[in-house]
């Protein structure tokens, strides 16, 4: 093989694209071999003489957004060379690894990397490492190319809404794995017992016993067949348990996954390493009962950091290759910005789409990952969650202890795990130096503009689904010390939204501050903190001195005594209290002179304003 080179070396070699060398071959001016997928170019060859130089005009390899496929990445696609993780992992010798990440952040194609590069096949697939990192690394880590039986399992498709269909597409699944590894039919060690195997999966009534023990079974049998241990690959391994958490049936799929995986993973001497990937780390205690041999690699962890995502040398040489090198800057302060212990990262997913989309800004992240269940959070967060959602929507840090070992039958039962949940699937950063560790205080922030975007439209998804629209025109009527444009909004936010938060004072007025901080551009937007010789209800303060800053206090009213008169009486009572304990310090000490103070009342969805100018 070393005499030998692919069309990526050859294209390094003579100052071309990959996408010309390779035309070239395919038209036979360039004497190659088509190994594997891939077109393999004699060391000796000469440069053809009308091969275009590398320029800025000239095509570039395509991007292969969404694809999963290693080999074919490998061989037509730009391919950001993750293969070091192999060398990583083989230094660990033995082990089960979780490797935590969000949403569309890799974890898929290096779990097929994976696969192609250990699994034992007719194919010689060594083609595909060749010209990757890995194969630079000795002769120690080329020796593990192509050695094990691979057992493989994806539960991403996984999307059931009750029990009974879940239980039956796990089993489909691990039927088709169990299918694929027909060598064992003709095993001499265990032929008759992978055909009872086999038959029991496709006897009638639930053979649920021989479904949980799928792993410890296989596993067995190949390294009989084998002489070798095997290696088992679990991708998606949470994404049942959180349909299963949101649909109803969350004891029902913890308990099939717990016997599952422990009969597979714990203490098995037939597995010489164990890949499993998911969003969150679903704790020991709920799911991996016992198995104190699986290590977590999680977003706080150093190791293993720079393979899930792309780092800035990559993005640069991106950049590079898509004749994109001046928008640098625009793709650091959109997609930038995650810290995966200690490692600067960017969102893979959008980078690629923002280069398929000729650098193109947008939310590429937005309809990747599941919203629901952070909404469900955001809409039972307790006050002081609430004053910190708000300034992370004002571009400021927060401490808060992150814990990311979710049990999620008690997530609900404890509204300040939004951060730990928030802080797993993305949305938040850690950006402590040198890394925290789990269950310690952290220092968190939105990582960029896609996320912030994002962010703001989970909260007005929740707190404000009567289009952004309204609020605009709050905001609009508020600026211009309009108390009846305000009065006759509030009431139309009032009648479509009350329903998503507590109409209580406090639960109203922290709702409403947060909608307002998703939705308003222009201020920085608090709530429930000190000026003065209280503690205001809202502050507005804007961010360019020539708009005005703006006070709001709210007093509620229940309903038994409610009429106009009292409702009024009220919302002058909460202006009152505005000017007497002095509210407006903050905002002059920020050298803002022009403040509109605004007192309303409400009791249900009728509500009234008043202001004092």
């Amino acid at each position: 093989m070393n005499d030998f080179m692919t069309t990526k070396e050859a294209a390094k070699l003579w100052n071309a694209t990959e996408a010309n060398v390779a035309s070239f071959c395919v038209a036979g001016l360039i004497q190659a071999d088509k190994v594997a997928g891939r077109w393999l170019i004699s060391r000796s060859a000469q440069r053809p003489a009308d091969l275009p130089a590398l320029g800025d005009g000239e095509p570039c390899l395509p991007l292969g957004l969404g694809t999963k496929n290693f080999k074919q990445f490998s061989t037509s696609l730009y391919y950001v060379d993750k293969t070091l993780l192999l060398r990583d992992i083989i230094d660990k010798s033995t082990g089960y690894f979780l490797f935590t990440r969000p949403r569309r952040f890799g974890k898929s194609l290096n779990l097929d990397m994976i696969k192609t590069f250990f699994e034992r096949t007719e194919e010689d697939n060594s083609a595909y490492f060749v010209d990757k990192k890995i194969w630079n690394c000795g002769l120690m880590y080329r020796q593990q190319q192509g050695q094990y039986p691979i057992i493989y399992v994806s539960f991403s498709g996984v999307d059931q809404s009750t029990w009974n269909e879940m239980y039956h597409e796990l089993c489909k699944i691990l039927t088709q794995e169990v299918d694929r590894h027909k060598e064992l039919r003709k095993s001499k060690k265990c032929r008759a017992e992978y055909k009872k195997m086999v038959r029991s999966f496709t006897a009638k009534g639930d053979d649920r016993y021989h479904f949980e023990h799928t792993l410890s079974d296989l596993s067995r049998m190949l390294e009989e067949h084998y002489g070798i241990p095997a290696i088992i690959i679990i991708d998606e391994y949470d994404t049942p348990i959180q349909k299963g958490y949101t649909n109803g049936f969350y004891k029902e799929v913890v308990g099939f996954l717990r016997n599952l995986f422990c009969h597979g993973l714990k203490d098995n001497n037939h597995v010489k390493y164990g890949f499993l990937t998911g969003i969150l780390q679903v704790a020991k205690e709920s799911i991996f009962t016992g198995m104190n041999n699986l290590i977590v690699y999680s977003v706080l962890d150093p190791q293993f950091s720079a393979y899930f995502g792309y780092t800035s040398e990559e993005v640069r040489a991106m950049a590079v290759e898509y004749h994109a090198e001046d928008r640098i800057d625009e793709i650091q302060k959109w997609y930038n910005g995650y810290v995966f212990g200690g490692t600067e990262i960017y969102n893979p997913w959008s980078v690629v789409s923002y280069f398929e989309k000729k650098c193109e800004i947008d939310k590429y992240w937005l309809n990747t990952s599941g919203n629901e269940l952070i909404g469900e959070l955001v809409r039972k967060a307790e006050a002081d969650c609430i004053d910190q959602l708000q300034d992370l929507l004002n571009g400021k840090m927060v401490r808060a202890a992150v814990d990311i070992r979710m049990v999620y039958s008690e997530i609900a039962d404890n509204p300040s795990s939004i951060f730990s949940f928030l802080l797993a699937c993305g949305y938040l950063k850690a950006v402590d130096i040198p890394p925290v560790k789990n269950g310690e205080i952290c220092t968190l922030a939105i990582p960029n503009m896609e996320v912030l975007s994002i962010f703001k439209k989970v909260i007005l998804d929740r707190f404000a689904p009567t289009q952004q629209a309204i609020a605009q025109d709050i905001q609009k009527a508020l600026e211009n010390n309009d108390w009846k444009s305000v009065r006759s909004n509030l009431q139309t936010f009032l009648s479509q939204s009350a329903s998503y938060f507590d109409t209580s004072a406090e639960g109203f007025y922290h709702g409403f501050a947060l909608g307002l901080s998703a939705a308003f551009a222009g201020y920085y937007i608090t709530s429930n903190r000190e000026s003065g010789d209280g503690r205001y209800d809202i502050e507005m303060e804007p961010k360019l001195h020539d708009h005005p800053g703006i006070l709001i206090e709210f007093k509620s009213l229940d309903s038994e005594k409610y009429t106009k008169e009292k409702l009024h009486e009220e919302a002058v009572n909460a202006l009152d209290q505005i000017n007497k304990n002095n509210y407006n310090v903050n905002l002059l000490k920020r050298n803002i002179h022009t403040i509109y103070k605004y007192g309303i009342a409400f009791c249900g969805k009728h509500v009234d304003v008043v202001t004092d100018t």
